[in-house]
């Protein structure tokens, strides 16, 4: 019955469209983390200096099972953990730090302008006007970049939590399905009266 539902055929949907990306990396990251776990040069470093590595697993775990997670619950998501980043680091994590919406940082371009217009109020040479701009905006992209890597636990928990969310919305679907397939209590008390009524004429 639960097969039946709107819900559950979506998600079954996600699911299905992106299975080979997560077995992908969910494969990638196993073999990354049994490779220097055998070597006696490495292994004593196990798994303490590979975290990052396990979390990515355990993150491709999580989101093979959900197969992606929709804006609605990432913003539902963010105000019940009250972090307003999990969307930007959620979209870092999918598609990279090369995606076009990645490189723009609205704080390195504000530095990045206050370096130009001081190096212009000085009257630097033109090479200052560009130069400390970029290096500046170029690490505030850099630590944007780390701030999201150290904050992949949090979309472990995303993960997580949107399969628990989906899977009460389908069991409160199906028994919804299941009481609405019966007679209301009125209804059934009307038709065993007029039952006893009609037995007793």
């Amino acid at each position: 019955m639960a097969k039946e539902l709107p819900e559950y055929q979506e998600w079954e949907s996600l699911v299905n469209s992106n299975r080979e990306h997560w077995q992908y990396y969910l494969n990638l990251y196993s073999y990354a983390l049994q490779k220097p776990s055998k070597p006696f040069l490495t292994s004593w470093m196990y798994p303490g200096f590979y975290q990052e590595r396990l979390l990515y697993r355990d993150y491709a775990a999580a989101m093979q099972r959900v197969g992606d997670v929709k804006p609605e619950e990432i913003s539902e998501f963010s105000l019940i953990t009250g972090d307003p980043s999990v969307a930007r680091t959620y979209k870092y994590i999918k598609s990279g730090p090369l995606h076009p919406s990645m490189l723009w940082n609205p704080l390195g371009a504000t530095l990045g302008l206050v370096l130009t217009l001081l190096a212009a109020r000085v009257k630097k040479p033109k090479v200052w006007y560009f130069v400390p701009a970029w290096m500046v905006y170029g690490a505030t992209i850099g630590l944007e970049n780390r701030f999201h890597m150290l904050k992949l636990g949090t979309l472990v928990d995303l993960a997580d939590w949107t399969a628990e969310k989906r899977k009460a919305k389908i069991w409160l679907a199906e028994k919804k399905m299941t009481a609405s397939s019966l007679p209301p209590v009125m209804q059934m008390q009307m038709e065993l009266i007029n039952l006893v009524t009609q037995f007793k004429g």
